[in-house]
Order: C-alpha cells, then structure tokens, then sequence
C-alpha cells in the first residue's frame, strides 16, 4: 500500500463513518461479464486495505475501478460505502470474507447482481473451460470504415458466445496507401467449446497458427 494511500485512510474512513446514514452509493452501470475476484478493487490479485482505500476514492474522488463486480463486496447491485466497510471488517475483525468468486478468480454467480467488469481481471478456472485464442483477418482496406474490436465482441457475445479477453493486432507489414489491406486481425479468448462452435459457424474465426509478421 502506497504512503498516500494511508495517510488519507483515516480521513476517508471518517467521511464514510458521517455519511453512511445517508446512503451514498455510485451508480450502476452495465458492463460486460468477465473473471474477477471479490474485494480487489485495484485488481493487483491480492485482497487488501488498499483495496478499501481504492473503493473509497473511487466513491470520493471518482477514481476509476477496473471491475465494479470486485468492489461490489456485499453483492448487493451497487458500489456504496458498506462495501469498504465490510471489506475492511473481514481483514481486521474476522467478519464474513467477500462472496463468491472468492479467494479465487470466477465469474458473478447467477442469480446475484452484476455490474459487470470493463475490463476482466483474470481468467475464471471453472470446470471443463479451457480458454483458447482464436483469431480473423479483419478483411478492412486503409481508410475504410472497419468494425472496432468492441463491436466485434458484442456480435460474439450478442450470439451467447463468451469473451475472456479480446485484443486487435497487427501480423502484415503492409502499405498505408488508402485501398491496402490493413493487415490487422481479431483475436479473442474464449472457452474451447465456443471456439469449436464459432468454427462450426464458418465465420472465419480459426485456432491454428497465425500467419507470419510481428
């Protein structure tokens, strides 16, 4: 934990302490399911005061906070000040630990709120899901509109097809000219089974070996 970091607990403790009667909470916001672990609000892996402290500049300050789902320690659909409060009970005073997914990284339970994870914290170890990367030319010419990496992963995911991870890179060298092709390629991490369904759809997505370049 950083030194800045403790010398505004105190501070940040008693501001949450006068106005927890009142309620406040950050709103909701929907984001997309990922593997996150339940307390690691910085998402460095460990569950900890800093990740108390972080919520609390996130509720303060408006710090950003990676997972939501990870500061969201009581699960009960929002970010307010109990989720510190609890967090930091279970480290000092042996209360109740975080829920699920908790110690380990997983995925929201069903049934429970979600506010999903802008950006995922790690890959969920859940029976039978082997993660694997699969990959598809983006078939985009230079300067030519070209579908966002984002875009492709809500068609993937709008298909029941889910997403671990998703990244946007470069296997050609190629030629800037407007009408070269981009050379660029889609690549997501997605569980084994869905890799061998989106192979059965025929919609170019592939497992094997990338073609060559950097």
């Amino acid at each position: 934990m950083k030194r800045s970091e403790r010398s505004l607990l105190p501070a940040l403790l008693s501001a949450a302490i006068v106005i927890l009667a009142f309620g406040f909470s950050a709103p909701a916001s929907a984001q997309t399911a990922a593997g996150f672990l339940r307390g690691d609000s910085n998402a460095d892996g460990d569950v900890d005061i800093a990740d108390a402290v972080k919520t609390l500049m996130y509720l303060f300050s408006g710090e950003g906070i990676p997972c939501l789902d990870a500061a969201d320690v009581d699960v009960n659909g929002s970010i307010e000040l109990t989720d510190p409060i609890a967090l930091l009970g279970y480290i000092f005073l042996g209360s109740p630990p975080p829920d699920s997914p908790f110690p380990a990284c997983g995925l929201a339970p069903e049934g429970k709120p979600s506010l999903g994870c802008e950006t995922p914290q790690c890959l969920p170890q859940l029976p039978g899901v082997e993660p694997l990367w699969v990959w598809m030319p983006d078939n985009c010419r230079q300067c030519e509109p070209c579908p966002t990496i984002a875009e492709i992963v809500a068609d993937l995911e709008s298909m029941g097809i889910q997403v671990f991870d998703s990244k946007y890179i470069s296997r050609w060298n190629v030629c800037l000219a407007c009408g070269c092709p981009t050379g660029m390629f889609y690549c997501v991490l997605v569980s084994e089974e869905d890799a061998e369904s989106l192979a059965a759809m025929g919609v170019g997505w592939s497992s094997g070996p990338m073609p060559g370049g950097r």
